[in-house]
């Protein structure tokens, strides 16, 4: 069932048997715009100071940052009983 934007919950479903159910979500791509101070925060928590290098001032530098959400989850509804399927 299609979700709406915005909202919360994101989107229902009806079930109409017990059995195991697959549920997916993927979110538009988007973009942000990350501050230098706030890639350095985020290398030093991570342990990556290294790997993301600095700008040729030895200085952090700030990044545009292109990104999905995806979830993904198995949910047994009811007596359902484990098969083959599942």
């Amino acid at each position: 069932m299609a979700g709406w934007p915005a909202a919360d919950p994101a989107g229902a479903a009806r079930v109409e048997a017990p059995r195991l159910y697959w549920i997916a979500y993927h979110s538009r791509p988007s973009t942000v715009d990350l501050d230098a101070d706030k890639v350095a925060a985020y290398a030093e928590e991570e342990g990556l100071d290294a790997f993301l290098g600095a700008g040729s001032a030895g200085e952090p530098r700030g990044i545009r940052d292109h990104f999905a959400r995806c979830a993904k989850a198995l949910v047994r509804i009811g007596d359902a009983a484990p098969s083959a399927e599942g």
